[in-house]
């Protein structure tokens, strides 16, 4: 598996968009309009020819990326923040922390090589077959782990998650995120109002919604949201 990866030096103003040390993850199970507000930095040249995480050889001249939480082979709309371009990639590699590393070529589509990382808003467009995402099993039930137990079992193709707030603008969304004390991440639904959601988790059931809400939530007016996908 291939560490974080080349980025040039770079600086944002203070209290632009958010930090890249803010706790967003992605959380399972994936679904296509899933939206994630990241920052983008890209690989260097040096990586040409190696094997990435999935067992591919990497390229700078393919449209790939190396995304934290996403299984491999997820299809990744990837947009500028700064100049709306978007580009479509696949995920192929593991990056450190929260940021996702476009190759070359993909990076170079959506802004300028020279800002080295930049501001993205991601969108899931298509998730890989289920025995693709065996290996984001292990890695995901260790931020969150499963009660033995399960009263009630999920309807197929549902999920469970506890929204802790919604917001009209980012800004706000992110400021109310990076104030709690549990993994949170920012969430917009597809082709609706643009409302900032702040949630917490998902869950294969709503029992385990409920308890996490209960252990976690009981000072905030959190609710649990079943999410189709």
């Amino acid at each position: 598996m291939m560490r974080r990866l080349f980025f040039l030096p770079f600086l944002f103003a203070v209290g632009q968009f958010f930090s890249c040390e803010s706790p967003y993850m992605v959380k399972h199970p994936v679904s296509p309009g899933d939206t994630y507000y990241l920052y983008a930095s890209f690989y260097s040249d040096e990586f040409n020819g190696r094997t990435s995480a999935d067992g591919s050889v990497f390229s700078n001249g393919e449209m790939t990326c190396a995304a934290r939480g996403f299984p491999f082979s997820t299809y990744l709309e990837v947009q500028s923040i700064d100049t709306g371009k978007k580009v479509t990639v696949k995920v192929t590699d593991r990056p450190g922390k929260n940021v996702i590393d476009l190759s070359k070529t993909a990076f170079s589509n959506i802004d300028s090589i020279e800002k080295g990382k930049i501001k993205i808003k991601v969108t899931v467009v298509e998730k890989p077959a289920e025995s693709a995402q065996s290996e984001v099993k292990t890695e995901e039930s260790k931020a969150q782990p499963e009660p033995p137990e399960k009263k009630e079992t999920a309807k197929s193709g549902v999920f469970y998650t506890v929204q802790l707030g919604a917001f009209p603008d980012l800004e706000s969304a992110k400021k109310f995120s990076e104030g709690l004390k549990i993994d949170s991440y920012i969430f917009v639904v597809k082709d609706s109002k643009e409302l900032f959601r702040v949630r917490s988790g998902r869950f294969s059931s709503k029992d385990d919604a409920q308890k996490f809400k209960s252990d976690n939530c009981s000072n905030m007016e959190a609710i649990v949201v079943e999410v189709t996908e």
